[in-house]
């Protein structure tokens, strides 16, 4: 085997990806399911690590954050959990 053909394990559905493979690799997963929640507001941004973000207030007071990560099937943990989390609940408990 060649250093470039190495095998990435997909953390979402679990398949074995050769290296070529993991840039165009789609996960096939069903839904499980589906919920609505409804939103005071919302906003895009993006990280600084090029992750796409959305964070919205819910009318329940939970600020979530949703992200489509640049690169999802790199071991860095970082688009996966906010640096600031403690920040970001604050921002929901002061406004609340």
């Amino acid at each position: 085997m060649k250093p470039h053909d190495y095998m990435e394990k997909c953390p979402y559905c679990g398949k074995y990806l050769l290296a070529k493979q993991v840039r165009t690799h789609v996960c096939d997963l069903p839904f499980a399911d589906v919920r609505e929640i409804p939103v005071v507001f919302f906003y895009e941004t993006m990280s600084d690590k090029g992750d796409k973000l959305v964070m919205a207030r819910g009318y329940d007071g939970i600020l979530y954050r949703l992200v489509k990560c640049k690169n999802p099937l790199s071991s860095d943990d970082s688009c996966h959990e906010p640096s600031n989390r403690r920040k970001v609940n604050r921002i929901v408990s002061s406004k609340s």
